[in-house]
């Protein structure tokens, strides 16, 4: 069964093994811009398959990078 419209779901485990890498760079200090900027491109990356589905699912990949940034943001003092 796919998961979504245009991916099949094999494809699924891949792209979250690599979520979970980018995610845990960004939870690392030494590597957190690193992986701020991997998951933006990520979740970018996420946005246009539910814009080109037109599902309306799209809102989920830009909260969630709006959450990471402001994460950032606020565990920065250099950033502010």
């Amino acid at each position: 069964e796919e998961w979504s419209k245009t991916y099949p779901a094999g494809s699924a485990l891949p792209l979250g093994v690599i979520e979970l890498a980018v995610f845990i760079l960004y939870l690392v200090p030494t590597t957190r811009y690193l992986g701020g900027l991997l998951m933006l491109a990520y979740l970018g990356g996420a946005v246009a398959p539910h814009v080109h589905a037109d599902d309306g699912k799209f809102f989920v990949p830009v909260v969630i990078g709006v959450v990471a940034w402001l994460g950032l943001y606020l565990r920065d003092r250099r950033l502010r």
